[in-house]
């Protein structure tokens, strides 16, 4: 964490830190009803699939409930786990190759069934090939990404400070940071 880096006695640093916590924490809602409103419709479909008198209303709110626990024990698993913040931003790009090519993908070859008709077939097949080929190099990315980010997992990183304070402070705090 860059912020580690600086003095921590600065209060321009305090405010630093407490201003990423709550960019962190005004994030985090935003995260999760995306990630809800994407997986849940796809958890309905398939249970309404197998179980015919399933009514997807019905435990809406016991269904939020579980996912908004599992992904906060995923989120405090990952705290836990993951030595430090470069590992995880390594994690979160790879993720990323999901939303800016894998279901972009996805959907052109999904609307190249679906719309075949409006649309002819020429015009399906190049849907289709166009999104299985944006789909192959978003997942090729994602592989690559994963695959460095676990590498990130079992590198030993020193922290160095970028501002040292011209008196020497001896403080148990400083201590522990200059010699990470």
């Amino acid at each position: 964490n860059i912020l580690q880096s600086y003095d921590p006695n600065d209060n321009m640093v305090f405010i630093a830190q407490v201003s990423v916590l709550l960019s962190v924490m005004m994030t985090y809602p935003v995260i999760y009803f995306v990630a809800r409103n994407a997986m849940d419709p796809m958890y309905t479909k398939l249970r309404a699939h197998f179980d015919k008198q399933y009514d997807p209303m019905a435990r809406e709110a016991v269904r939020r409930y579980v996912t908004a626990t599992v992904w906060h024990l995923i989120a405090l698993s990952s705290a836990l786990f993951i030595p430090n913040i470069t590992v995880a931003i390594d994690f979160a790009g790879t993720v990323a190759a999901f939303f800016y090519l894998i279901f972009p993908g996805l959907y052109l070859a999904r609307v190249s069934f679906l719309k075949r008709e409006k649309i002819g077939n020429v015009r399906a097949n190049l849907a289709l090939v166009v999104g299985a080929t944006i789909m192959t190099i978003g997942i090729c990315l994602f592989i690559q990404g994963f695959y460095q980010s676990v590498q990130g997992l079992f590198k030993d990183t020193v922290v160095e400070r970028l501002c040292i304070p011209a008196a020497a402070d001896h403080s148990p705090l400083n201590s522990t940071i200059a010699s990470a």
